[in-house]
């Protein structure tokens, strides 16, 4: 059976401090490095989605703005600056399908890449997208105000496309002196510049919604992180008292084991110096002081069993 010294009981209450420190210290980086990589990945999520609804909307305001820029062309040879204009214009509408797509597919889905024949992926890599916004996971309601946005922005590029087409047409007619046809195509085109004007605001608004829906989304999930960052703290304050707790009570065991037998060592030695050879240990430990104390009790049995005995004319008392 091994032998227990005082230098292996200290050394063993050394090793469990530190063994419950150790833990207490890992419990903690686990818990910073959860709340670290859960707000991380908040921020990485809402940041590309606030960005792509932000820019669907200025897509939005540029194709406002260039039917407005078409509406004030009035001269025959004006068709041409329609033509490049009806170009941006086609250009805007692709921007717009790009970022609502992106968020409503993922922007490192197959299914956004192959969108539109390819040609969705090519301008959002064109425009240095790629690898550099990424959207993955959108929560349901904000898909849904997104498939919305593009349902009233379809019903906008109809009459938008159509207040185009009749400037063109107006144009071609002014050229010839038909003002009764202008007339009639005007009073269209009204119309229909009010319908895309009326889509255009709903779109609008849609994107706003959306854009708030992932404010309150994200928000929540800031509350999640705050609510689990507390509960960490929570934590190892909880496991830091047990540890000093187990640790005092650890010590109380450790100092007792040795401070008791030292101090029946001290009495009993005090015993016998004062000639009470009869007094004995009751020390039964393995230690350096278990051994001290058997080598007293053999020195006191020793000194019991001369007591008395003549040694050649003198008598050992």
């Amino acid at each position: 059976m091994a032998t227990k010294t005082l230098g292996s009981k200290i050394l063993t209450t050394l090793i469990i401090a530190s063994l419950l420190s150790i833990v207490l210290a890992i419990c903690g980086i686990l818990g910073v490095n959860h709340v670290a990589r859960t707000a991380n990945m908040t921020i990485n999520q809402r940041m590309p989605i606030m960005k792509c609804s932000m820019r669907a909307q200025n897509a939005i305001l540029l194709g406002s703005s260039i039917i407005d820029q078409v509406l004030l062309l009035q001269q025959h040879d004006d068709i041409d600056k329609i033509r490049i204009l009806e170009g941006k214009f086609r250009n805007s509408l692709i921007i717009f399908d790009m970022y609502i797509k992106a968020i409503i597919l993922g922007s490192e889905s197959n299914a956004f890449k192959k969108s539109s024949g390819g040609l969705t992926y090519a301008q959002w890599e064109r425009n240095g997208l790629a690898g550099l916004v990424i959207i993955k996971q959108v929560p349901l309601k904000i898909k849904e105000f997104a498939k919305e946005a593009i349902l009233h922005h379809n019903h906008y590029i109809k009459y938008a496309k159509e207040v185009i087409r009749t400037q063109k047409r107006v144009l071609r007619l002014k050229f010839s002196g038909n003002f009764e046809e202008i007339k009639k195509l005007k009073t269209e085109q009204a119309q229909d510049t009010k319908m895309a004007t009326h889509y255009n605001e709903m779109t609008n608004e849609i994107l706003k919604q959306l854009s708030l829906a992932v404010s309150r989304y994200f928000n929540n999930a800031s509350k999640e992180i705050m609510d689990t960052q507390d509960l960490i703290l929570k934590l190892l304050v909880t496991i830091s008292f047990v540890v000093i707790f187990f640790c005092i009570i650890f010590g109380i065991f450790i100092s007792r084991s040795i401070s008791k037998p030292i101090v029946e060592l001290t009495e009993v030695t005090e015993e016998i110096a004062n000639g009470n050879l009869s007094k004995r240990l009751k020390i039964k430990s393995e230690d350096e002081i278990g051994r001290l104390a058997d080598c007293l009790l053999y020195t006191s049995d020793a000194a019991d069993e001369l007591d008395g005995v003549d040694l050649g004319g003198r008598r050992i008392i």
